[in-house]
């Protein structure tokens, strides 16, 4: 069967820049050109056309600004390098350069889809790695990284490919064994030199003792949930830091409450989004999830201009209690039905809130097992529900508005017409009693 061409429709694509540390995102038209990419970045980082460099089509020639997207076959979402041509400072365009990691965990049989700029070096990415699968930096077999490289070697003097370079990970079979008190008697009576040597796993005694150490277990980012709110935030985002790094979306100092009434509480063009980030330290998820989400420079910079984000710590049972009873106190169930519902390992969860009429719904939720794009998409989602809802709120406030006009326009041209009647009748009664008073008028009544 045939389709006709008139009744496709053509989908926007979604680009994903890497520039620097940020990531510019653009939806366009699949009937575009690559010149209308350049067009938006002008408006958006400042360079020229001729100063910009798009690196990571699939193609291996140079792309023509006149050709459309739909000729080059992109597909929905499509990930690209702008890499500055305007005589910047080596260091400069060398965190310019933002290289695509794309790293094949064999023991997990999962693909992580890393962005690191020129700058950063290879140790940072074995180290970012560390958080998204559970094998340690010690025990890490890497294959496909340019070879020899050391772990301080920055990205952009190694030879990395462009658009795409990717790495392969599992998990090394050697562990060192380490010499035990009777070892090393023994070695220091016949002067022998203390080895110490590789050996396979399934080799081993019980005194192999592998270096690396044991992965510590992880407590609540809030052990006190009994503080005052603005301090329990602030411990919150101290333990966070500690644990994840400073790069993360903006948490809101305050309670449930006072975050609320930040976002919503103003004007109706004004109002915000609430956002509430229920974080469980016991939950596999949480590392990808913050480091995709919450560490995610787009998504840093959609929060802080969109919604006021509000986190809380549940892995302890007595804080999951406190911000049960919240939940349910300024939202009302439908909030509290995920916390309750949601398995322990598809923690943390996003709830994305939005005010309508003075009510609060719960416009999106989101768990642990969620993308970047996931959350992207949702956020977006929300935000265009809660736009329309502004919207239609807004007009009603304006045709109250207008209806209270017109009552008060016909109000006041009542009491205009009241007083001109009220006028009329005392200058009537003041022309009676003027006739009635006159001579005339007397003589003639007396005549008569």
């Amino acid at each position: 069967m045939e389709v006709d061409e008139e009744m496709v429709v053509d989908e926007d694509i979604v680009f994903l820049i890497h520039y620097g540390e940020q990531t510019i995102r653009l939806e366009l038209p699949a009937q575009e050109r690559v010149e209308s990419v350049k067009i938006h970045l002008m408006r958006k980082t400042g360079l020229l056309k001729a100063e910009m460099e798009l690196l990571g089509w699939d193609i291996p020639d140079n792309v023509s600004d006149d050709v459309t997207f739909a000729d080059l076959g992109i597909s929905k979402e499509y990930h690209l390098v702008l890499r500055a041509l305007n005589g910047a400072d080596p260091d400069g365009e060398r965190i310019s350069v933002v290289y695509h990691l794309q790293v094949n965990d064999v023991e997990n049989d999962e693909i992580y889809n890393l962005f690191f700029n020129g700058m950063q070096t290879v140790r940072e990415v074995k180290q970012h790695v560390t958080q998204l699968c559970p094998i340690p930096f010690e025990r890490q077999h890497w294959e496909g990284w340019p070879w020899p490289v050391d772990d301080d070697a920055l990205l952009f003097n190694i030879g990395l490919k462009t658009p795409r370079h990717e790495l392969q990970i599992s998990r090394t079979r050697n562990v060192v064994r380490s010499p035990t008190s009777n070892d090393r008697s023994r070695s220091a009576g016949r002067n022998e030199p203390d080895h110490s040597y590789d050996m396979d796993e399934d080799d081993l005694d019980d005194d192999a003792i592998e270096i690396s150490p044991p992965v510590p277990q992880r407590g609540s980012l809030l052990p006190n949930a009994l503080l005052p709110p603005a301090e329990a935030i602030a411990l919150f985002e101290l333990n966070f830091e500690k644990r994840y790094g400073h790069n993360h979306v903006q948490f809101f100092k305050g309670s449930i409450r006072e975050a609320m009434s930040f976002a919503f509480d103003r004007p109706v063009p004004d109002r915000q989004l609430f956002a509430i980030y229920l974080h469980n330290e016991k939950s596999f998820p949480v590392n990808i999830f913050v480091s995709q989400v919450l560490q995610n420079p787009v998504l840093i910079d959609r929060f802080r201009d969109h919604a006021v984000f509000w986190p809380w710590d549940v892995t302890l049972p007595e804080s999951r209690a406190t911000v049960q009873g919240e939940l349910a106190e300024v939202i009302g169930e439908q909030a509290v039905i995920p916390l309750v519902t949601t398995r322990p390992d598809s923690f943390p969860i996003l709830l994305i809130c939005g005010k309508t009429k003075g009510s609060v719904d719960v416009l999106r939720v989101l768990d642990g097992t969620k993308s970047f794009t996931d959350v992207l998409d949702a956020l977006e989602l929300a935000g265009e529900i809660h736009r329309r809802n502004q919207e239609n709120e807004l007009a009603e406030q304006q045709t109250r508005e207008r209806n209270r006009l017109v009552v008060e326009e016909q109000n006041q041209a009542y009491q205009a017409s009241l007083v001109a009647d009220q006028a009329k009748v005392r200058y009537t009664l003041i022309q009676c009693r003027k006739l009635f008073s006159s001579p005339i008028c007397h003589s003639t009544f007396v005549f008569v």
